[in-house]
């Protein structure tokens, strides 16, 4: 289950539970926390491939997003089932503000690439910073067996809804694009 859109089935649940909550916030954490350390032990692979070395450094660092936003995301979800729209306008137009301010600063000192990989992260731990302090809701610690099975149940469904769609749209599940967009090479001009 990807990360942000379990996160969004509890925001379709009528009254999901402090249990659902701490459920899903834990298990975010955890799949952002893999999926960090999948990346982390890759990143030199990745830099080989492309051939620039400076890119570990970078994918190792920016990589620490996923795990920063999962710390946020019930907090995210939980201001949008309220509708506090302008709450959440605020808060990432206000870290965003913050964080080009820095990265301008940091070009101009001659950061290069990072100004722009410190403004992601500094985006994305002011508006965790923010979306806690401002938030009721803190995680207990707990991970309800049941809570999960039924966010399983959720995702199955919402995955069939989803691939029942493309089917019905002439789409193709694994490109989601028409078929009747897919170009046909067979029948391109030959060249005589």
């Amino acid at each position: 289950v990807c990360v942000w859109k379990s996160s969004l089935l509890w925001f379709q649940k009528k009254e999901p539970t402090q249990e659902d909550y701490s459920t899903i916030f834990f298990w975010n954490l955890g799949v952002a926390i893999i999926l960090y350390l999948v990346l982390f032990f890759s990143a030199p692979l990745i830099a080989r491939f492309y051939k620039l070395d400076i890119l570990s450094s970078i994918l190792r660092v920016q990589g620490l997003i996923l795990i920063i936003n999962s710390l946020r995301i019930i907090q995210y979800n939980r201001l949008r089932k309220t509708l506090q729209f302008k709450k959440v306008s605020i808060i990432f137009i206000s870290s965003d503000i913050v964080a080009v301010i820095v990265a301008i600063i940091l070009a101009y000192k001659g950061y290069g690439v990072w100004c722009l990989v410190i403004q992601q992260l500094l985006l994305s731990a002011l508006t965790t910073f923010i979306f806690w302090v401002t938030s009721r809701w803190k995680p207990s610690f707990v991970f309800d067996k049941n809570s999960f099975k039924e966010l399983l149940e959720r995702y199955k469904a919402m995955k069939a809804a989803k691939l029942a769609q493309n089917e019905q749209n002439g789409q193709t599940p694994k490109t989601g694009f028409s078929a009747l967009s897919q170009p046909s090479y067979t029948s391109a001009p030959t060249a005589e």
